[in-house]
């Protein structure tokens, strides 16, 4: 499995300070928060890269937690989804990357993981 050049997820049903420490906690040490109305970003202090966090995507009930770097434990979405859900105990959404190997790496379908059932979804507006 390639390591993507970056990692995110998105979870929901967690609290965002517990969801910004686990993200923290994977990466070393960080500076910051610097925020903006809609984004909260932490910058690796060794290291390239940056935590960007962004509450209520698209005004839903979901996180975006993007590890926008290369030094981060997992290579891929899915890795970092399956530490996050069994971590945070909450529900968490990523792309399926090539762990679901009849979809399209094109398609709009999502991996949605919750305990230790993970299944294929698509993602819509209404979906939460």
């Amino acid at each position: 499995m390639n390591r993507q050049q970056d990692v995110e997820i998105y979870v929901c049903g967690c609290p965002l300070e517990r969801a910004i420490e686990w993200a923290r906690s994977m990466v070393g040490s960080t500076s910051g928060p610097f925020s903006t109305d809609t984004t909260i970003a932490y910058h690796l202090e060794e290291g390239d890269g940056a935590i960007v966090i962004m509450p209520k995507v698209e005004d839903g009930p979901f996180t975006s937690v993007w590890f926008n770097t290369q030094c981060r434990p997992w290579a891929t979405d899915v890795e970092c989804a399956r530490e996050a859900v069994a971590v945070l105990n909450c529900v968490v959404r990523c792309d399926p990357g090539d762990t679901v190997p009849r979809l399209s790496p094109y398609s709009d379908m999502w991996l949605e993981l919750e305990g230790h059932d993970e299944r294929v979804i698509h993602w819509e507006d209404d979906d939460a």
